[in-house]
């Protein structure tokens, strides 16, 4: 068998025969022989059932099929494409473009859906303002009203602001949200001042002297994990890039849940190696830009890589063309 780039896909040359991912039925091809030394196009390598031809060439020679493959881990957009980015920005909160320039961003780069998604209102640098975000409803209506071929969702990154798993969200900012985004960011107003040394005061000085480092990650962890019980959040962003977590703790949680964990494309912390260890626990997964400006928008690639490496398929990912 002659191994890819990519973890997971080989071919053998007895049979010809393409496996992906860990090497499910599900991720099985059978490519077809010229048998007159010949070259023809394989059969798309595609576990997501995209159709698209990859860039592979078949030959026989002497009755030995001889297969040349060209699967470099930089092209994982025939194994899975994404329809959807939902984590991005705008001017009002963290990013440079308006909603209908990530709206029209979107659909240039192909995509069917997209969320907006800015800072929750406790970001004290970039938070969303309360007064704005009927403004904001508003406006992806009319967008999603006057728009052809994409969806428009209106969503929140919103902040962990307790040890007791509290966001910065009630009932009168949830109801105009099509998504929840949950995350650590540090600089958040916490709920108390006791939150304040618990959460940012002891990471902080964590981060700056590297003393008890494993009890504030197991007091992080415990956080998250109460914040996903107590609220129905879809996505956990970028989980462990701010502030240290047990990602498979975090995963065994989400799994519960049905709440996706980030492979944030932008700024992740999470490998390969943390990937599988979450696949492990059950977790599903959601790759996004974290875009800040509209030119960042659906700019996804990076996020895929790790995914491929970590061998996950379109099922486990919930913006993957199934």
């Amino acid at each position: 068998k002659i191994r890819s780039k990519i973890r997971g896909i080989y071919v053998r040359e007895d049979t010809g025969t393409f496996r992906g991912g860990h090497g499910e039925d599900t991720g099985t091809f059978r490519v077809s022989p010229c048998g007159t030394g010949e070259t023809s196009p394989c059969l798309p390598v595609s576990p997501c059932g995209t159709g698209e031809t990859s860039p592979c060439l078949l030959s026989m020679t002497s009755g030995n099929l001889t297969i040349i493959m060209i699967l470099l881990i930089s092209e994982v957009k025939y194994l899975i494409k994404l329809f959807a980015d939902y984590h991005t920005h705008t001017v009002y909160s963290h990013g440079t473009g308006s909603i209908l320039d990530n709206v029209t961003a979107a659909r240039e780069k192909g995509l069917s859906e997209i969320a907006v998604t800015d800072h929750g209102i406790r970001h004290f640098a970039y938070g969303v303002r309360i007064k704005d975000i009927a403004k904001m409803r508003d406006e992806i209506d009319r967008i999603n009203y006057n728009t052809e071929g994409i969806k428009v969702l209106m969503g929140m990154e919103c902040n962990i602001i307790s040890t007791a798993g509290d966001i910065d969200m009630d009932d009168s900012i949830r109801k105009y949200l099509d998504i929840l985004l949950v995350g650590f960011h540090m600089m958040v107003l916490p709920k108390t001042a006791g939150d304040a040394v618990n959460i940012y005061g002891r990471n902080y000085l964590s981060k700056i002297f590297h003393l008890g480092t494993e009890g504030i990650k197991e007091a992080n962890t415990e956080s998250m994990i109460r914040a996903i019980r107590k609220h129905k959040i879809d996505i956990i962003t970028h989980p462990g890039t701010r502030i240290p977590l047990d990602i498979s703790l975090i995963a065994r949680e989400a799994a519960k849940t049905g709440t996706a964990l980030e492979i944030n494309s932008h700024s992740s912390y999470m490998k390969a190696k943390h990937v599988i260890a979450a696949a492990e626990e059950g977790a599903r997964f959601v790759i996004n830009s974290d875009a800040h400006a509209p030119e960042d928008v659906g700019n996804l690639q990076n996020g895929l890589n790790i995914a491929a490496e970590a061998g996950l398929t379109c099922d486990q990912i919930i913006n993957a063309v199934k």
